[in-house]
């Protein structure tokens, strides 16, 4: 069937494709596990048997609220959520339309996550029209206030095809049309308020200064995780300096 329909998997056939699975870890590279929550809460009680790590992805406005999620997700074997924070101005998030996202709850949503022993890494994207110079030291400062565990980083990348895309295209605001570019680690439009350079540097010093290894022996040392959580965040966070480093240096 072809359409903008949420599709899902029969449960019991996910706790087989899992049970096969040789490895110990793996991560669920769904968008979100919190759209059908009582799906997701049955999914969760079924993985408790397999003895299991993973990650998943999830919304803030279900990671806020709900604590019986948060329960049986940490009992399941998570031990880290990716959440799409993607910006600390909440006129841009009016802007795009994520409805579940609001600013003032990400600091509230980071703790209740850490204190069901899951840690949170937060994405965020660079390069929206509201972003102006200051965007990158103000999003550093609020990562330290809310003391989040990682984090992922995009440049805002209009996809082909994509109303975005459409409408800078339409603005003469696309730079390039070579497709193997819109890997969002490249600049491919002209934002109204930040240059080419600007993106580059201010994305630079944000990783040089979030990624340092002082900061991150910080995050791995500073917070009471069991130590599958622990290893798995040090993971993240030490190849996310490289890679972001390779990608954006």
């Amino acid at each position: 069937m072809i359409g903008c329909k949420f599709r899902k998997k029969p449960i019991e056939r996910v706790i087989k494709e899992i049970e096969s699975l040789k490895c110990k870890g793996f991560v669920f590279y769904d968008s979100s596990l919190t759209l059908d929550v009582n799906y997701t809460k049955e999914l969760f009680r079924r993985l408790r048997a397999l003895d299991k790590k993973f990650a998943c992805f999830g919304n803030t406005n279900i990671l806020a609220k709900d604590d019986e999620l948060l329960k049986l997700a940490y009992e399941a074997g998570c031990v880290a959520w990716a959440v799409g924070f993607e910006t600390i101005s909440q006129n841009t998030i009016k802007d795009i339309g994520k409805k579940s996202n609001r600013v003032e709850e990400y600091a509230r949503v980071i703790r209740k996550v850490n204190d069901y022993g899951m840690a949170l890494i937060g994405s965020f994207v660079f390069g929206f029209d509201n972003d102006t110079k200051d965007v990158f030291d103000a999003t550093l400062d609020m990562l330290y206030k809310w003391n989040i565990d990682s984090i992922g980083i995009n440049i805002l990348t209009p996809f082909p095809g994509t109303p975005l895309f459409n409408r800078l295209d339409k603005e003469n605001r696309i730079l390039t049309k070579d497709w193997s570019k819109y890997d969002l680690y490249h600049v491919v439009h002209k934002p109204k308020k930040l240059t080419h350079d600007e993106i580059y540097d201010g994305i630079n010093k944000l990783i040089k200064n979030f990624f340092s290894f002082s900061n991150i022996a910080k995050k791995i040392l500073g917070k009471k995780f069991d130590l599958v959580t622990r290893a798995s965040i040090s993971y993240h966070l030490i190849t996310s300096r490289i890679v972001y480093k390779t990608c954006f240096g």
